[in-house]
């Protein structure tokens, strides 16, 4: 029973130290989006690690990639269509565009028409004209005679 203390003492000795390498071994944590995407740094990597492990490793890398790869396919996927949504989208403002500029061809076009049925109506109207104190009413072109 003398030893006793010391057993007990190597026993957890040896407990405490198989935690800590464990610990070790499990805390490690591998950035997968640095490590797998360079053959030089997957090389790297699996020359630390016994064969077995390589394999798991780079079983872990393929995951890691084809996780990547398939986000990225719906990236593509949802950029081709909000491409798609924003040509439609373009389509439209276009022929907003075209159908504002035949409303200002319409516009100017009534306007002009009015500057001219303006013109043509003080050409044919009467209007009165003042000149040496005396008024003369001018009616199409004629001269009225003052009485």
């Amino acid at each position: 029973m003398k030893n006793f203390p010391l057993k007990i003492f190597l026993a957890m000795f040896l407990a405490s130290a198989f935690f800590l390498t464990s610990q070790k071994v499990f805390a490690e944590t591998i950035d997968y989006s640095e490590v797998c995407e360079s053959i030089e740094k997957i090389d790297e990597k699996c020359e630390t690690l016994s064969q077995k492990e390589c394999k798991e490793f780079l079983k872990q890398c393929e995951s890691y990639l084809e996780d990547k790869t398939s986000q990225i396919e719906k990236d593509i996927e949802k950029t081709g269509k909000e491409k798609k949504t924003l040509q439609n989208e373009i389509s439209v403002l276009k022929k907003k565009i075209q159908s504002l500029d035949y409303q200002i061809y319409e516009g100017n076009v009534m306007i002009k028409d009015l500057s001219l049925q303006i013109k043509d109506t003080f050409s044919l109207r009467y209007f009165w004209y003042s000149a040496s104190g005396i008024l003369f009413k001018i009616n199409r072109g004629r001269v009225p005679k003052i009485s």
